[in-house]
């Protein structure tokens, strides 16, 4: 039967299994999320191994330990409730027993990674020390870890930790500087305007040979003797976010203007910045945001509209915002850029539904 909580423990399994090479993940964390408030429990008890019958059934199926509390992670974000933020600390703290340290170290960073974008769903402002602490920049193996902190403590929306990102984004390995960089662009400001020049002259100060082998780890298109100039470039683009901030402030009109803004970065923190203000009104033009073709701009607008869930006043707009919503996921089908902000999408809908 549909909606029976006697189905959870299969969607369990399925979350860590694969048919003909097919993960089955999609699917069952969707399910598990239409259950709501039933499918809490049952995660948070497989989360920290106190379902002893799933426990058995991942020993004999051979479920590497890592899995399960990464995929369970990624549920409870989505299901957004509070009672999950425990666990969800525990897992930020996760070291994987695996005796080869370069496996112990994926699966180590692969929980911490979900569990961190967890807690940033849910804006927990426990979080926000235990993330900050994982933004470091050392070792580009912690690249995919140090960006899903980084946008973690985005959505939760705490200011004060902007100033550090960008000290941090000052020195080591460049994906993960541009992280904190970003993430302290989307979260400072006007008093950090500076920040962002600093970096960008000390890009330009830089030898051309590392300058070019930092533009091939950020993908970016530039001549060899101009390495140095894009990553300055790159640097330089965070300003703009912070300039806004000063000039815009808490006025909403100022931030929805920005969201058609030629610059993607600057469209993202507008969409923040008007969910952050809990703007109502703002509800039409944050769902044309949702179909903004760069990922950051987008998941702005979409984290915007699920905090706008809250205020009565947008229940309204919200409500009409289904059907448009839709037709852009059926629009999107099986567009591979778009598959992981569809699935933020496609809950959104059923938030929206719920309403």
């Amino acid at each position: 039967e549909i909606g029976d909580p006697a189905a959870i423990p299969a969607l369990q399994h399925a979350l860590v299994l694969e048919r003909q090479g097919v993960s089955l993940l999609p699917e069952a964390s969707y399910a598990l999320f239409l259950f709501g408030a039933q499918a809490v429990e049952p995660m948070i008890k497989i989360a920290r191994d106190e379902d002893s019958e799933y426990t058995v059934w991942a020993r004999d199926t051979n479920r590497a330990p890592a899995g399960t509390y990464a995929k369970a992670a990624l549920v409870l974000g989505d299901l957004g409730d509070p009672r999950a933020i425990p666990v969800l600390l525990d897992l930020l703290k996760y070291k994987d027993p695996d005796p080869n340290p370069g496996t112990s170290r994926l699966l180590t960073n692969l929980v911490r990674q979900f569990a961190a974008r967890a807690l940033g769903r849910l804006r927990a402002s426990q979080a926000v020390a235990p993330l900050l602490a994982l933004v470091q920049t050392k070792d580009p193996q912690d690249a995919d870890l140090v960006d899903s902190a980084a946008k973690a403590l985005v959505w939760i929306g705490d200011r004060s930790v902007a100033r550090e990102l960008f000290k941090r984004a000052a020195s080591g390995n460049i994906r993960e500087r541009v992280s904190a960089a970003e993430a302290g662009s989307l979260l400072g400001d006007g008093s950090l305007q500076s920040e962002p020049a600093s970096l960008s002259d000390r890009a330009v100060r830089e030898g051309p040979s590392s300058c070019q082998k930092q533009v091939q780890e950020l993908a970016i298109e530039a001549e060899r003797d101009r390495a140095c100039e894009a990553i300055a470039a790159q640097f330089a683009s965070f300003a703009l976010p912070l300039e806004t901030q000063k000039r815009c402030g808490t006025n909403a009109a100022c931030w929805r203007d920005n969201l058609s803004s030629p610059s993607a970065l600057l469209r993202a923190r507008s969409a923040y910045e008007l969910g952050r203000l809990e703007v109502a009104s703002a509800v039409p033009a944050l769902v044309r945001a949702a179909t903004d073709p760069d990922l950051t701009a987008r998941v702005a607008a979409i984290r915007a509209l699920e905090r706008l869930t809250g205020i009565p006043a947008a229940k309204a707009d919200l409500k009409a915002a289904m059907e448009p919503l839709a037709g852009q996921l059926q629009a999107e089908q099986g567009r591979a850029q778009f598959l992981r902000v569809d699935e933020d999408l496609r809950r959104l809908q059923v938030r929206l539904a719920r309403l």
